[in-house]
């Protein structure tokens, strides 16, 4: 198995679905509406590198618990694992 790890500014997260019920036809329902989704970093990248070369880390870390924006970043799937691919300051709240 491969490992991906994101390059530069980008955030790996692995979506936890909270508030969803499966049907036993396998349809989700959501129980619940809110402007954000919770998941797990996976991955953080390099950083981001600003004009005059200064590379800033992340304040996120692999294994943090997550509140993010729906409909942020990049959805992609690797070896059947679906994750978001997206930039820290989508990222609204970590848990300590």
């Amino acid at each position: 198995m491969r490992k991906f790890k994101p390059f530069g500014p980008w955030v790996q997260i692995k979506k936890i679905e909270d508030g969803e019920t499966k049907t036993a036809s396998g349809l989700i329902l959501e129980t619940k509406e809110s402007d954000y989704s919770k998941g797990e970093v996976v991955e953080v990248g390099t950083g981001t590198k600003l004009a005059d070369g200064t590379i800033i880390g992340f304040r996120v870390k692999k294994g943090d618990i997550v509140l993010f924006k729906h409909f942020t970043g990049k959805e992609l799937e690797i070896e059947g694992d679906k994750y978001i691919l997206c930039y820290e300051s989508d990222i609204m709240m970590f848990q300590e």
